[in-house]
This record gives C-alpha cells, sequence and structure tokens, in this order.
C-alpha cells in the first residue's frame, strides 16, 4: 500500500490543503474489503520515522484530513505522508513501515489530494512509494501558464525509507537551447517549494527538471494571483509514453540521452 503526501504548504498562506482517503479498492476484481482500517501520519524527526494514529476509517467509506485534524499531533516543521493500514503502525522505526493494506495493480489505491482557496480548488489522484536513493529525475514541463497575473510553482515531493537527511540538486533547463536557467537544493522525504515565474520562461519554451541524484514527484501548480482560478498537474516518466518493450530500459536510455546534452556549467 502507497503513502499520500499533504500539501503543506506556509508558502502559500492564501491556500488551504486537505486530503480524502478512500477505504475501498479501486477495482472489483483484486480485492475484497471488509474491514475498517487506521489513518497515519509518518513524519522525519531526528533521524527517525515517528508515525501518529489520526483516526479510523470504516470499510467502504472515505475520510477528508485538513491541516487542523494534523495541529498539535505533527511537530511544527514536519512533513507528513498520510497512509492507511489494518494495524497500528510503529510509533517510532528506524526504516519507514511497511504497510499491511489494499494492495492492487491496475490501478493502484490513491488518496484525492486537494489545495482550496476562498473560491475554488485543485485536486489530483496520487499516490507515493519510496525512491531507492540511487535514483534520479527526468520531468518535461508543458503545464507552465504565462498570463501576468498567472503565478507557476514546483512542488518537488521526496520519499525514502531511509529517514536521515540528505540534499540533492534540482536543475531546471529549457528543452530546445539546453541552456540551463537555475540549480536548487532539495532535501529527502519532504515537500520542497521552488517559484518558477522569476525563470523566465516563454510560451515557445519546454522547460526540462531533472535531478541527477534524487528522484520525486514533480507536481506543478498555478494560480491567478488572486487565487481565483487554481491548477495543479504532475508529469509522468517519459517511458510512461512507452506501449511496447522494456519501460525501464527505455526510461534509463532516455535519462542518459538527456543529461548528456544538459551540462550544468
Amino acid at each position: 500500500m502507497s503513502y499520500f503526501p499533504f500539501l503543506l504548504l506556509p508558502q502559500l498562506p492564501e491556500l488551504n490543503s486537505e486530503i480524502s482517503l478512500h477505504n475501498f479498492p479501486p477495482n472489483n476484481w483484486e480485492y475484497r474489503l471488509k474491514e475498517s482500517q487506521f489513518v497515519n501520519a509518518t513524519f522525519e524527526s531526528n533521524g527517525f520515522w515517528n508515525t501518529v494514529t489520526l483516526d479510523t476509517i470504516d470499510a467502504y467509506s472515505s475520510k477528508k484530513i485538513t491541516l487542523e485534524d494534523l495541529k498539535g499531533k505533527i511537530p511544527h516543521s514536519a512533513y507528513p505522508f498520510l497512509s492507511l493500514s489494518y494495524k497500528r503502525l510503529p510509533e517510532k522505526s528506524e526504516y519507514l513501515p511497511d504497510i499491511d493494506s489494499i494492495k492492487t495493480y491496475t490501478p493502484v489505491s490513491r488518496a484525492t489530494i486537494c489545495l482550496k482557496s476562498h473560491s475554488a480548488s485543485a485536486t489530483y489522484q496520487g499516490e507515493i512509494n519510496p525512491f531507492p536513493q540511487k535514483a534520479s529525475l527526468l520531468s518535461f514541463v508543458p503545464f507552465l501558464q504565462f498570463k501576468t497575473h498567472i503565478k507557476n510553482y514546483l512542488f518537488f515531493i521526496n520519499l525514502e525509507k531511509n529517514p536521515k537527511r540528505r540534499e540533492g540538486l534540482i536543475e531546471i533547463y529549457d528543452a530546445k537551447s539546453k541552456s540551463l536557467k537555475t540549480k536548487k537544493i532539495v532535501r529527502n522525504n519532504f515537500l520542497n517549494f521552488i517559484p518558477l515565474d522569476s525563470y523566465c520562461f516563454s510560451e515557445e519554451e519546454i522547460p526540462i527538471v531533472i535531478s541527477r541524484d534524487m528522484s520525486g514527484i514533480p507536481l506543478y501548480f498555478s494560480s491567478t494571483n488572486d487565487s481565483e482560478f487554481l491548477n495543479i498537474e504532475h508529469t509522468h516518466p517519459p517511458a510512461s509514453m512507452a506501449v511496447l518493450g522494456n519501460r525501464f530500459m527505455v526510461q534509463s536510455k532516455l535519462k542518459k540521452a538527456w543529461f548528456s546534452e544538459l551540462k550544468d556549467g
């Protein structure tokens, strides 16, 4: 069973985050559900994974978790990953707990992850599984909005089994000229917040976001200045476009080709 990232964004106080968890399988042939589950919040603190139980959820029910549900239960600076499990997770562990819960493959179980303003909301169906430490990222970004009253952001979310903190480097390029726009240090087991508008992309350019030493989920968020309109998107790995053959080999070759073309200096 996957974890679910909570979009904790103190940089955007005009927005509220919430996540709806669903205690039922996403199809009717892989799994038959009859049990309630615990709702957990897991976060890194002092070099360990810590977990608190927030609630329970009945079979074939959904439950919405907001920032108010997390206040007083996780440290102010911690970043929470939510989950559902049949058994209580350990309060402290040296490695990310394995979750005994619904396991399906087509599709996997997801949560409804949401950002809300006073008049609008944007959601996507998402989940996150732990990435290996020796991994990388290649993401093409066709989602930027170019009106003067719209702001664009990258949320880069990483989750690893090891709670020990480490840093990686995000590089952002223009795909056509292959010119480097910026480099940003990011950390693991966290939501990294990167504003994108100061790098002067035009409508004719497609940004490429790469990391040679850390993988994760890149989310692209756009908002009007008054938060009347919101949009959130995420990119799939480029190999997801491959229909036949070994997708992992395709992904490896795509990354190798683009990484050799994109030079950080």
